[in-house]
């Protein structure tokens, strides 16, 4: 197992152009010198320099489908810290009808590397209590990718509840993106919207209106079903021309905050009895975990945060 991760050399190897161009000296630079800002996602100028921030310095160099909250940290209007939250892929299914009002997956988050040590958590926790009491979201996912080195360093810092290290796809795809650039998707790459819409215009079909269902959906009882079925069959044509392999399987971290004290310490019962958080924390060069049948973590007030 690698002794860093990925995004721990994206940062050092940053670090020095970074200072030669915006002439900090970051030994002088501290946590409590950041504004913590959330991001509408209609400021288009500002969500443009986070996305740039994240294909520098986030070891996947992409930026997430289904975006619904946006964060920066910045340090006297420089950006040092960005992180995108989004729908998760698949909702957590064992929490029930809580999970699809209330969860968020943490999709994307980086530091540059002179921002000082420790910010990163207080971001995550930040950003994490703005959307508890503003938003009304009560899980928090992540995952941390074995094939990038990660272990979940950061969220054991913010004492997120552990639950494993089987998550993730079971096969990934390559593709070719628009950039030139060769990357690895899992099978949703090939049912999103703006694929189908993609094939449909090569078939020669134009998409209309009727078949959106919100920004992201379909509706697929409006499409009528030769074209429903073309769709689906050009998708599953071009997933399967793609080169294949089977990926490791992800870390998965939850942590989870309600509006009050109450409110949290009702959820926090409801994911121990139902998703067995293990009992600790995993670490570099050791065997997977066993689950345990309850892990109790004490909870936080709420407080306002931005």
């Amino acid at each position: 197992m690698r002794s860093t991760c990925w995004q721990h050399d994206i940062r050092e190897k940053t670090l020095e152009e970074d200072i030669k161009t915006l002439g900090i000296s970051p030994e002088e630079i501290k946590i409590e010198d950041f504004s913590i800002e959330h991001v509408p996602l209609d400021n288009r100028d500002l969500i443009k320099q986070a996305q740039e921030f994240i294909l520098r310095y986030e070891w996947l160099g992409s930026i997430p489908q289904r975006s619904t909250n946006y964060f920066i940290a910045r340090f006297k209007g420089v950006i040092g810290g960005v992180l995108i939250y989004t729908y998760p892929n698949s909702f957590t299914k064992k929490l029930g009808e809580y999970s699809k009002n209330h969860e968020r997956l943490l999709a994307r988050g980086a530091c540059a590397g002179w921002t000082p040590k420790g910010l990163a958590s207080f971001f995550i926790m930040k950003s994490v209590r703005w959307l508890a009491k503003t938003k009304d979201i009560k899980f928090f996912t992540a995952y941390s990718d074995i094939e990038a080195g990660e272990i979940g360093t950061i969220y054991q810092a913010c004492n997120f509840y552990y639950l494993g290290n089987s998550f993730g796809s079971k096969m990934l795809y390559k593709i070719t993106r628009k950039n030139g650039q060769e990357g690895w998707v899992n099978q949703r790459y090939f049912n999103k919207k703006r694929n189908y819409k993609k094939y449909l215009k090569e078939l020669g079909v134009a998409w209309t209106h009727e078949w959106d269902n919100g920004t992201y959906g379909i509706a697929w009882g409006s499409i009528p079903g030769e074209i429903a079925k073309a769709m689906k069959e050009e998708g599953k044509k071009r997933m399967d021309a793609c080169e294949k392999r089977v990926p490791k399987q992800k870390h998965k971290y939850m942590y989870v905050l309600g509006k009050d004290a109450r409110d949290t310490d009702f959820f926090r019962k409801l994911v121990e009895d139902k998703l067995k958080p293990l009992e600790r924390y995993p670490k570099r060069g050791e065997e997977p975990l066993k689950p345990v049948r309850e892990r109790t973590v004490k909870s936080s007030n709420v407080t306002e945060v931005i």
